[in-house]
C-alpha cells in the first residue's frame, strides 16, 4: 500500500488488473479533488458512477466509522471506496462553492478558498445567519429588499469560525438597513471598541474579521 493514501501495490511480477483498476480510480479522485457535499451522513440511495462525498459528523449505513472520509463510488466496483484525509489535503465542496483543508483534525475553509480577485455573493432578501461557508464572500442585501433584515453572526459554540475568518456585508442600493447582530460573543467597532450589533445603511459595506474564539472586530462605511 502505498504511504500517503493506501493505493494497492502490485507485487513484484504481479499482474493484477484489479488492482491497478482501484489505484487509477483513486487517483482520479484525488487529483483536482471536488466534493458534491460533505454533511450528509448517509450514503445516497443511488450515486452517480464517480460521485464523491466528504462523510458528514456521524455517519450511518455502508459510511458507519468514516467520519471525515472521502468516500467515493465506482459503479464497477458497487462498493463505496473511502480515504482518509491527509493534513493539507484541499477538496473543493461544489454545493457551497468553497475549498476546505484538512488540519488534521476538522475540514476547515481554506484561505485560499475563494476565486483569485473574486469574492462570491451570497444575496439574502430575510433574516440570515452566517455559516462556514460565507467565509471569503461578501453577503449582498439587494436593492429588490426594501425591508430591514438583520444578519446574524452565530455563537462560537455552533459554528467554530477560524480564527482570522472573514465575512463582508454590503448593503445595495435601495435596499432596507440592515442590523449586523452578533448572538453570545463580542463584536466590537473597529476605533471605538464600541460592543453590540451595528446597522448597515444603503450604499454600505463592512468587513466583520474573527480575532479571538469569541470576538469579532467590524469596520467599514455607511457602519453605525
Amino acid at each position: 500500500m502505498t504511504v500517503k493514501f493506501g493505493m494497492p501495490d502490485l507485487a513484484n511480477g504481479q499482474a493484477n488488473y484489479l488492482n491497478a483498476n482501484e489505484a487509477f480510480a483513486m487517483i482520479d479522485q484525488l487529483i483536482g479533488c471536488a466534493a458534491l457535499d460533505k454533511d450528509l451522513s448517509a450514503p445516497p440511495g443511488s450515486p452517480a458512477n464517480g460521485a464523491l462525498y466528504i462523510v458528514g459528523a456521524s455517519p450511518t449505513g455502508a459510511w458507519a466509522g468514516k467520519a471525515n472520509n472521502l468516500a467515493y463510488w465506482i459503479t464497477a466496483f458497487g462498493v463505496w471506496t473511502f480515504v482518509a484525509p491527509r493534513e493539507g489535503l484541499s477538496v473543493r465542496v461544489l454545493d457551497e462553492h468553497v475549498t476546505y483543508e484538512w488540519n488534521g483534525t476538522a475540514w476547515a475553509v481554506s484561505s485560499s478558498g475563494g476565486s483569485s480577485g473574486n469574492m462570491p455573493q451570497n444575496s439574502q432578501s430575510a433574516n440570515y445567519t452566517l455559516v462556514l461557508g460565507d467565509v471569503g464572500k461578501h453577503i449582498l442585501h439587494p436593492s429588490a429588499d426594501t425591508t430591514a433584515r438583520t444578519f446574524t453572526i452565530p455563537a462560537n459554540s455552533s459554528v467554530a469560525f477560524n480564527i482570522g475568518d472573514m465575512v463582508t456585508f454590503l448593503n445595495q442600493n435601495g435596499a432596507g438597513l440592515i442590523t449586523i447582530a452578533i448572538t453570545t460573543d463580542t463584536m466590537r467597532l473597529a476605533g471605538s471598541g464600541a460592543t453590540g450589533s451595528r446597522t448597515l445603511a444603503p450604499n454600505g459595506i463592512a468587513t466583520a474579521v474573527k480575532v479571538t474564539a469569541t470576538e469579532w472586530l467590524i469596520s467599514g462605511v455607511g457602519l453605525t
